[in-house]
């Protein structure tokens, strides 16, 4: 059941997939010092089975996802990603040439940068690109591994309103998390270049009560 859940992420359904990250989180506390942590908590991104999700991944701008499509006005954010990756490659398509002993080692050497086209196809639209820079999230979900640009860096804020944001990630060579041979954003293997990872994600940003 988990491994279905986290293999939802690398179909059409990823985005509305949750992190199934078995996280504590324990409030102490009463009165001011608890009122202190309950606003600290209160812009998190937290799944529908109740994960944390800024803990998970360790950032401290708003997610923004399916189950989490509301952000401030006046704060940064950053849409949620992740692929899971084997801890070998069993299998991998005919001409694949891994760079690195396993999957993960394979996915930070190519990977190149991450993109996001805010608003595409209207006046306000643009693009902002972050580089690898070394800084990638990695870490483990069920004892399987997981990889992330999360960490690479987030979006200015943005005007109260709906907004949509594409995520687009490059590599400079084929990478394969070792599971299969599929090739493709919702597949096992991502091409050279670019590949549209997020499609179309809707989210709202509110004014501040």
């Amino acid at each position: 059941m988990e491994r279905e859940c986290a293999r939802g992420w690398r179909f059409r359904c990823r985005v509305a997939a949750t992190l199934a990250v078995v996280v504590a989180c324990l409030v102490v506390g009463i009165g001011g010092a608890s009122a202190a942590y309950a606003e600290k908590k209160s812009d998190h991104c937290v799944s529908p089975g109740g994960i944390d999700q800024n803990e998970f991944f360790g950032v401290s701008a708003q997610i923004v996802i399916s189950f989490c499509d509301k952000i401030g006005a006046g704060e940064p954010w950053v849409p949620a990603q992740r692929w899971f990756v084997n801890d070998t490659f069993l299998v991998v398509p005919d001409g694949f040439v891994p760079d690195g002993n396993t999957p993960l080692e394979d996915y930070i050497a190519k990977f190149s940068g991450v993109k996001f086209v805010i608003d595409p196809g209207t006046n306000q639209e643009k693009t902002v690109e972050f580089p690898n820079d070394g800084n990638l999230f990695t870490g483990t979900l069920n004892g399987e591994v997981v990889v992330s640009p999360i960490t690479l860096g987030t979006l200015e804020p943005l005007a109260v309103g709906k907004h949509v944001v594409d995520v687009y990630w490059e590599f400079s060579a084929m990478h394969c998390d070792g599971i299969d041979v599929v090739i493709g954003a919702d597949g096992n293997c991502l091409p050279a270049g670019d590949t549209l990872w997020i499609d179309d994600l809707a989210f709202k940003v509110k004014r501040r009560r």
